[in-house]
C-alpha cells in the first residue's frame, strides 16, 4: 500500500479538517459518547453488565460515526449506536481483540503470580522476609517487557481492524485483511500513534477540558489514515447493519 505521505502533519490536517465540516457533530457527538460510556463503566453492579454486553458495539457505533464524518457521508448522532444493528459482529471483534490483548499480558501475569507466592513462602520463613533476588527481579522485568512488546505489536497488526468491521467486513477477514494492510508499516505507524498520543495528552494542560478537544482531532486524524489507506471506499458510509 502507499503510505509514503502519510505521516504526523497529515493526519493531524485530514482529522483537523473533518472536524472543521462538522465541529458541533464533533463535538457533541464525542460528547454523548464518553457520557454514555463512562456512565456505563462506573454505574456499580450495572458496570460489569455494560462492559460485557454493551460496550463493544457502542465502540463500533463510534468508529462509524467518524468514519462517517472523516468521508464527508451525513453523519448523525444515531451513527453511535449503529453497532447494536450488528451487534454479534461487534462482540466478536471486540472480545476476540480483547482476548488476544490478554493473552498477551499472561507473561507479566505469571511473573506477578510467582513473585507473590515467593513473598507469601517467604513471610512464612522463620527468618522473615527478605528482599527479592536478583533473578527474580530480572525475571520480572523480563515478563514486562514481553508483554509490553507483544501487545504493542498485536495493537499495531490489528490497527485498522475496527475500521475494517465498520465497513462490513466479517470478524476474522477483519484481522486477517488488518494484517496484511500494516505489513511493512508498523513501525511508522507507531511512531505516528505515539505522537498522536501525546497530542491528545496535551489538552490535560486546559484542566481536562482541552483533552476532550484533541481527543477528538486525534481521533479523527487516526480515521482520515485509514479512509486514505482505502481511497476506493472514500465515498461509501460505513455500514449501519
Amino acid at each position: 500500500m502507499d503510505s509514503e505521505n502519510i505521516g504526523i502533519s497529515w493526519a493531524l490536517s485530514a482529522g483537523w479538517g473533518a472536524f472543521k465540516k462538522y465541529p458541533g457533530m464533533a463535538i457533541g457527538g464525542s460528547l454523548l459518547f464518553m457520557v454514555i460510556y463512562m456512565a456505563g463503566a462506573m454505574i456499580p453492579f450495572a458496570n460489569l453488565a455494560f462492559i460485557m454486553f454493551a460496550a463493544m458495539p457502542l465502540m463500533g457505533g463510534g468508529v462509524i460515526f467518524y468514519l462517517n464524518m472523516v468521508r464527508g457521508t451525513n453523519p448523525q448522532i444515531e451513527d453511535l449506536f449503529a453497532g447494536f444493528k450488528s451487534y454479534w459482529k461487534w462482540m466478536g471483534v471486540g472480545w476476540l481483540y480483547t482476548a488476544a490483548i490478554i493473552a498477551a499480558e499472561l507473561p507479566v501475569l505469571i511473573a506477578f503470580f510467582v513473585s507473590g507466592m515467593y513473598k507469601y513462602m517467604d513471610n512464612k520463613s522463620p527468618y522473615g522476609a527478605m528482599p527479592p533476588s536478583p533473578t527474580a527481579i530480572i525475571i520480572m522485568a523480563s515478563a514486562l517487557i514481553l508483554s509490553v512488546v507483544l501487545m504493542t505489536v498485536l495493537s499495531l497488526r490489528w490497527f485498522f481492524v475496527w475500521f475494517l468491521a465498520a465497513d462490513g467486513v466479517e470478524t476474522m477477514e477483519a484481522f486477517k485483511r488488518s494484517a496484511e494492510m500494516t505489513k511493512g508499516w508498523r513501525l511508522k505507524l507507531f511512531g505516528i500513534q505515539i505522537v498522536l498520543g501525546l497530542c491528545a495528552s496535551v489538552g490535560v494542560l486546559a484542566c481536562g477540558i482541552g483533552k476532550i478537544f484533541t481527543s477528538i482531532i486525534v481521533y479523527l486524524a487516526m480515521t482520515s489514515i485509514y479512509v486514505d489507506l482505502t481511497s476506493p471506499k472514500a465515498e461509501t458510509p460505513a455500514t449501519t447493519e
